[in-house]
Parts: structure tokens; C-alpha cells; sequence
């Protein structure tokens, strides 16, 4: 009796403390998470997606969408695939190359991340299997479909600790486990590194429920509303994104929603065109990118910036870079917002 007694105020005492519930170790939670990664492998999903763009300015704010499309996603044993055919709300994004001209009124894409080098995705608008280029870009906020590794990460299966450094801490709470840590640098390259947290659900094999990132100026949620198991997989079936950028009195919303639309078995294989002759122009450092060839393998931060000094030459300034990096995504984000807010107001004044 007493030893039954023990138990139970123990059980009861983990119940309202779930913090003091057995930790485990890296190497288990890192397993666990690669299961997780391995059985999405095993699926193609479909989606639908839609974006809208809420800018407010002052005490006045204007709502519209900025996206509307579809997109696959697929993994193969190096890698996963992003395939993304939308129709930007406002205007295309600037050309990825000096051959390949996108579309004004339609954009179909291919983004690659390579699990070796999983902070930077490679490809940009989709031509032919023949093109034998493409850019590279920051997975966080480098201005491509979806333009939030959170989100990506979410649709793609991919195992949410590639995207963290090492040090991470985390904590089994109930049937969840809550991790905590921050972006790799090449995330985000010379801007300020959000703090992450990520929440998974032990029921569900591990998979990520819930995702948050935040800086002063920068906040980023991802949520999964609703599940589908299929083949014992829990896929995620609606995912609900919300970024938002403040800069003094000027604050810009983004919302994204993607539902499942299908899901069918894969062929893990990678697409045509990346190939290890492929030339890739980095943009990881601005503009003008960086050019090398895929067999040549993907460069670091530091060893990208060396390759850019030494093809640009030492004239270009380091502040202009690093100026452009650190504010440049968060404020060319608002500075759209506000070319349509303009837009919209004049356009309402001309009725």
C-alpha cells in the first residue's frame, strides 16, 4: 500500500510538473527526429497556398493578397524538393539570372535544399529540364515561394534540427517535447540570429505542431491545425504561417495558409537539372551573387564571402554589404507594402 502510494503521488507530482519528466539525450531526440524525416521521404504532398499581405502605417492599415498557388513537395536521399506554380498578387520578384526571365502573371519554380547544406536553397523559376542554372539563396527570408524556413521546413518533412546550432536545449513536457536554441548564421547571414522554439508531438512521431522565431524587429509563427495519417505517418494537412516585421510606426503582416490537397507514394529522386555540372549564382551575399559549380560543393558564410571579395575586387564597400543584409530583407518587405498601400488608396480616390 505505501509503495502504491509512492507511485501515485509521484505520477501526480510529474502531471503538475511536467518539466522534472526524464529528459533524454541528444542522440535519442536527434534519432527520433530522423525517423521522422525518413518516413515523410516515403510521400509526395500537394498543396494549395495562399498569402495575404496586411501593412499598417500609423493608424491606418490596408489588407490584400500577395500570393495564390500550388505547390509539391518530395525528398530524396540527399535532399528534398520544393515545386511551387503561384501567381504573385502584386509583381514578380526580380529576374534569379541574366537568361531566365519570369513571368509577370504566373511563376512556375524549383527550390532544392541539400540536407548537407540545409540553410541555403538553389533553383528559381522553372524553364526546361535543360537549364543548367540557378540561384542560390538564404532559406530564411531570401525572398523565394514561401519565404520562411519555418514553413518550408514544416511542408518539406524535413527534421527542424538541421535548421539550429548545436547547444540547443529542450524538455519533455507531457506528451510533448518543447526545444529551444537558435538558427544556424547562414540562416540568416550578417542579420540578428532569431531564438527558436520548436514543439513536438511525441503521439504524432515526433513531428513539429508548432514553430516560433523572434528577434526585436521580427516575429515568425507556424502552427499545424489539423493532421492526416496516412501509412502510419502523421502528415501535417493545414498549416497556418504568420510573419510580421516592425520598423517605427510601420508594421507589416504576412499570412500564410497551405492545405493538403493530396498525397501519393514517392520514387525518391532528385530533379533533372541538378546536375554536378550546374552553375550556381549565390546570392547569399547580395547582389552581384557569387558563380561556381554545384560538383564544387555549396560554400560556407565565411568561405562565400571570401569568393565574392575576390571576384568583385576590393572596391566594393563591407558596410554596403553588411548594411544591406542586416536591414535590407525586413524593410524591402515593408517598402512593397507601402508602393500598394499607395496604390490601393489611389485607386479607391479614383472612383
Amino acid at each position: 500500500m505505501t509503495t502504491r502510494l509512492k507511485l501515485a503521488c509521484l505520477t501526480l507530482m510529474l502531471i503538475l510538473n511536467p518539466s522534472v519528466v526524464a529528459q533524454g539525450t541528444d542522440a535519442e531526440l536527434e534519432q527520433a527526429l530522423s525517423r521522422y524525416e525518413t518516413g515523410a521521404s516515403r510521400f509526395i504532398t500537394e498543396w494549395q497556398i495562399q498569402k495575404q499581405l496586411k501593412v499598417r502605417l500609423g493608424s491606418t492599415s490596408k489588407e490584400f493578397p500577395s500570393l495564390h498557388g500550388s505547390g509539391k513537395v518530395q525528398q530524396w536521399q540527399g535532399g528534398f524538393l520544393l515545386s511551387l506554380k503561384h501567381t504573385p498578387a502584386m509583381f514578380a520578384l526580380p529576374q534569379i539570372s541574366n537568361k531566365v526571365m519570369p513571368s509577370y502573371r504566373s511563376r512556375e519554380e524549383e527550390w532544392v535544399v541539400l540536407k548537407r547544406t540545409p540553410t541555403a536553397i538553389i533553383g528559381g523559376v522553372k524553364v526546361s529540364s535543360r537549364v543548367r542554372e540557378a540561384t542560390a539563396q538564404r532559406l530564411y527570408g531570401s525572398g523565394h515561394g514561401l519565404n520562411s524556413a519555418l514553413c518550408t521546413a514544416v511542408l518539406l518533412g524535413m527534421n527542424p534540427l538541421r535548421l539550429l546550432e548545436k547547444g540547443y536545449t529542450f524538455q519533455r513536457e507531457g506528451k510533448l517535447v518543447r526545444v529551444k536554441g537558435r538558427f544556424l548564421p547562414d540562416v540568416l547571414v550578417q542579420q540578428r540570429v532569431p531564438e527558436a522554439e520548436i514543439v513536438l508531438d511525441v503521439a504524432k512521431g515526433y513531428a513539429p505542431v508548432r514553430m516560433t522565431a523572434s528577434t526585436a524587429d521580427y516575429t515568425e509563427e507556424v502552427q499545424v491545425l489539423e493532421w492526416k495519417q496516412v501509412g502510419g505517418m502523421w502528415i501535417p494537412q493545414d498549416v497556418e504561417s504568420t510573419d510580421q516585421v516592425r520598423s517605427g510606426t510601420s508594421n507589416t503582416t504576412a499570412r500564410t495558409r497551405c492545405r493538403l490537397i493530396a498525397v501519393k507514394r514517392a520514387s525518391p529522386q532528385p530533379p533533372a537539372w541538378l546536375t554536378e555540372d550546374l552553375l550556381i549564382e549565390d546570392h547569399r551575399w547580395g547582389l552581384p551573387g557569387v558563380t561556381y559549380r554545384l560538383k564544387e560543393g555549396i560554400p560556407t558564410i565565411e568561405e562565400l564571402k571570401r569568393m565574392r571579395q575576390q571576384q568583385s575586387g576590393p572596391q566594393r564597400s563591407r558596410a554596403g554589404e553588411v548594411g544591406w543584409l542586416k536591414f535590407g530583407a525586413p524593410l524591402l518587405l515593408i517598402a512593397v507594402g507601402i508602393i500598394w498601400y499607395r496604390r490601393l488608396g489611389r485607386t479607391e480616390s479614383g472612383r
